[in-house]
């Protein structure tokens, strides 16, 4: 299981070869675009990924369901095992300053402490610590 109760399983992804990127590449071949929408995620013998979404995310009644293409908004990778990616955080108009400011709002101190961070234009940041 690569993700359960909702979170990373880092020890797993490293055991058998995959990195965050790799795997989120699988949840979007599944049509999900956020591990957030994740409950658990089991790598399969075959390489694919079969996912059991939270329940909010299976629910068809769903606001942004009837959202037109311009409306979606994608989450953006900002950390990635300890690492800020610049490029993305560009992408969202933001710097570091911002990024302390966002992880010092949830107690954290340090970037490198986090394995994985998500960002989604008016939430707040998730994060997932090593």
């Amino acid at each position: 299981m690569v993700i359960s109760k909702g979170k990373l399983q880092r020890e797993v992804m490293a055991k058998n070869k995959i990195d965050i990127n790799e795997l989120l590449h699988l949840l979007r071949m599944k049509d999900v675009f956020s591990v957030q929408e994740v409950d658990y995620a089991i790598l399969e013998t075959d390489g694919t990924v079969s996912v059991l979404k939270k329940t909010y995310f299976q629910s068809p009644n769903r606001l942004d369901l009837n959202l037109t293409p311009e409306q979606v908004i994608l989450p953006i990778t900002l950390i990635n095992d300890g690492e800020i990616i610049e490029d993305n955080l560009s992408e969202i108009e933001h710097d570091r300053k911002w990024l302390e400011e966002q992880l010092k709002m949830q107690n954290i101190k340090s970037h490198q402490d986090i394995f994985y961070a998500e960002y989604k234009k008016g939430e707040t940041l998730y994060i997932q610590m090593m």
